[in-house]
């Protein structure tokens, strides 16, 4: 009996360690399942109706979520794509809007060109090359805004002299945010040369000298 008594002992042991892993999982299982639900319920009333703002305590994943729904909108619209950006009060680096304006073209470079997949066949209208330019400084802070034709549709405030901070994973070392200033100054030049389309041409994205 007594050689017989640890193994049972074991047995149950390993038993209830099995039991143990099985209940952690299902529970991580159960506790990342939930706030996919949520941020996805969550996300979805982010800029619902247009127009919208965005202020500048909103995250990158609150902000992209608010231009996903935004492109919902100019997929069925037909309208020219304008995004303009504005330097805020205090704010005296305009390379700074100039890289704020190449965030927002990164960010809609992918998604441009699958906006058709956004909504119903019927719904959707071809729109014009979308335009991207610096705009008049303002007053508080600064901002993006996105227009579908002449209306003004979503901003976004920006902290001052921060990115733009559109989605959930951007991060501007010191040496990668001077590589973007070069790149974006390029860009630049070449809208103010009259070219009318950057290196991305075939994702229709100009600078508007």
């Amino acid at each position: 009996m007594r050689g017989v008594l640890p193994h049972v002992i074991s047995a149950v042991r390993r038993f209830v360690v099995k039991l143990g892993l099985v209940k952690t999982t299902f529970i991580i299982f159960a506790f990342v399942f939930c706030l996919l639900v949520t941020s996805s319920v969550a996300f979805g009333q982010i800029c619902p109706d247009f127009p919208c703002v965005i202020d500048s305590s909103g995250s990158g994943e609150v902000t992209s979520a608010g231009i996903d729904n935004f492109l919902v909108e100019y997929a069925r619209s037909g309208e020219r794509l304008f995004v303009i950006a504005r330097l805020g009060t205090g704010e005296t680096d305009t390379g700074r809007n100039l890289q704020r304006l190449c965030e927002a073209r990164d960010y809609l470079a992918p998604r441009i060109p699958q906006v058709r997949e956004l909504v119903p066949s019927g719904e959707y209208r071809e729109s014009p090359p979308t335009i991207f330019a610096e705009g008049e400084r303002v007053e508080g802070e600064g901002r993006l805004e996105f227009y579908l034709g002449s209306k003004l549709q979503l901003t976004r405030f920006i902290r001052r002299n921060r990115s733009a901070n559109l989605n959930c994973c951007e991060d501007f070392t010191p040496a990668k945010a001077k590589r973007k200033r070069k790149e974006c100054k390029e860009w630049k030049e070449k809208g103010a040369s009259n070219k009318s389309m950057d290196v991305r041409a075939k994702q229709r994205l100009s600078y508007l000298a």
